[in-house]
């Protein structure tokens, strides 16, 4: 890629891996067909849903969610419909946005919080709303509990994101002034050493006012 556009004896270190079963985020499609609920994703460049039945890169939690999902999405997904479905393991729990085109009517956040009960997870959000709040969704980033919003970036694996924080703490051991940018919630912000002062910016408010909160907690020099 690099070669491509110009960039020649670029030093490249090797590639840093994951163990299988961590990712932590995944967004997936449901349609209802002849033989009841379709899971899964898109294959590349198609809207052709590929139905899955387990995961080997998913945490044990998330994979655990795809049966249970398509038992519970069938009265809920109408023919024809699609539904997506943004799924986060938390410290706390799964938190679990569903988009899903309908009118807002109390028979469907009658049997959404009944899903969420069933599934048990932790938050159950329909279009951005929540629906039903077992625990707050939250992650620990550094000495901060972080709360997060609905469909938060995060790094998808916990593992990968310890890799890139020790590599950004490395790098920036001298720095005192230090701006992130796209900080969404603290990822590296809240883990820069107290030496550093920091200036988060996101284009997501929500994501700010989560760093926010939880930088409140502790930490004087983030902005």
């Amino acid at each position: 890629a690099l070669s491509q556009r110009g960039f020649t004896d670029v030093p490249v270190e090797p590639i840093r891996a994951v163990p299988p079963s961590t990712r932590r985020r995944a967004t997936f499609k449901a349609r209802v067909t002849a033989n009841g609920v379709s899971l899964g994703f898109y294959e590349p460049e198609s809207r052709n849903l590929v139905d899955i039945s387990e995961c080997p890169v998913l945490t044990p939690q998330l994979a655990a969610l795809i049966a249970p999902l398509k038992r519970h999405l069938a009265p809920l997904v109408r023919p024809n419909e699609t539904a997506e479905l943004h799924v986060t393991a938390t410290d706390t729990g799964i938190d679990l946005s569903l988009k899903l085109k309908r009118a807002r009517v109390p028979d469907l956040l009658m049997m959404l919080s009944e899903l969420a009960s069933t599934l048990k997870v932790a938050r159950l959000s329909w279009n951005g709303e929540t629906v039903a709040m077992a625990a707050t969704p939250s992650l620990r980033i550094g000495r901060f509990t972080v709360a997060l919003p609905v469909e938060a970036f995060l790094q998808p694996t916990k593992e990968g994101e310890q890799i890139l924080q020790s590599l950004l703490r490395e790098e920036l051991r001298d720095a005192r002034r230090v701006a992130d940018l796209f900080s969404g919630c603290g990822t590296f912000a809240l883990v820069l050493p107290d030496t550093s002062a920091v200036h988060a910016i996101d284009s997501a408010s929500a994501q700010i006012e989560a760093l926010a909160a939880a930088a409140k907690t502790g930490r004087s020099n983030l902005t």
